[in-house]
């Protein structure tokens, strides 16, 4: 999303397609693919790092800890306080601090 190759609709399409291709994973009921797109499209940002935040979801989990600055950046852009804050920068963690 974050390269503006696809419009959000393009996209949503492109996922529909490629799950009638692939073979579902035990992960499938979870929706996690679904999380992720809308993650991305809100903060304009590749699903390939939104679905680790999607498992995280999933998985109840509060924080995701993530050496990847702009990931970090976008993130923050969240309209959804819990969205904004899930990712916890790699220093930060090292560090001891929470934020």
């Amino acid at each position: 999303m974050r390269r503006k190759l696809f419009t959000p609709n393009e996209a949503r399409e492109a996922l529909a397609l490629l799950r009638a291709q692939v073979e579902p994973t035990p992960t499938a009921e979870l929706g996690l693919h679904d999380v992720a797109l809308e993650i991305g499209l809100t903060v304009n940002h590749s699903t390939y790092d939104t679905l680790y935040v999607a498992f995280a979801l999933a998985m109840g989990a509060e924080r995701v800890v993530v050496a990847d600055g702009p990931f970090v950046t976008a993130m923050q852009t969240h309209p959804d306080p819990t969205l904004a804050g899930i990712l916890l920068p790699l220093a930060a963690w090292a560090s001891g601090q929470s934020a």
